[in-house]
This record gives structure tokens, sequence and C-alpha cells, in this order.
């Protein structure tokens, strides 16, 4: 099982850019809380506590409602078993 240097450099780029782009979007994260008074964050995070709820209902609402697939036993249909040479002549 070889692994391909080619992917494996793209998917280790992929991290390096995430990585980075996660601890300056946390710097600046941080850097808008530290401006803010107590107060203020603790309301900015009761706000988003309230608002993830609210968002993952209306989206629940939002999509189709789909039922649950059947158990079906068995295959679609049969198999097809390959042709012998006595079934030729």
């Amino acid at each position: 099982m070889g692994l391909n240097p080619e992917k494996l450099m793209e998917a280790l780029l992929k991290l390096c850019i995430g990585l980075f782009l996660f601890t300056v979007l946390l710097g600046c994260l941080l850097q808008f809380l530290k401006q803010l008074g107590t107060g203020d964050a603790l309301v900015l995070f009761l706000l988003f506590g309230l608002l993830s709820p609210v968002a993952y209902l209306i989206r629940k609402s939002e999509s189709p409602q789909r039922s649950r697939p059947r158990n079906i036993s068995g295959a679609e249909r049969a198999p097809l078993l390959p042709r012998t040479s006595e079934e030729d002549e």
C-alpha cells in the first residue's frame, strides 16, 4: 500500500493553511473579545447560544421529512451466475 506523494503534499498543504486560518481567526476573535467588557462578552455568548438552537429548528423544519428506508431482505434482483461451457451446447 504505497502513499501517493502528490496527494500527501496536497493534504499537508491544506492542513497547514487550515491551521493558519484557524490561528488568525482565533486571534481576531480574542482581540475583539478583549475590547468588549465582561458583560458585553457574556451577552454575545448568550446570543450565540440562543441562535444555534433556533437555526437548528429552522433548518429542521425546512428540510423535507424523509421516511426511514424499509428493511428489505434480499437483493433487488437475482444475481447472474457465469455460464458454463456445458450450458452453451
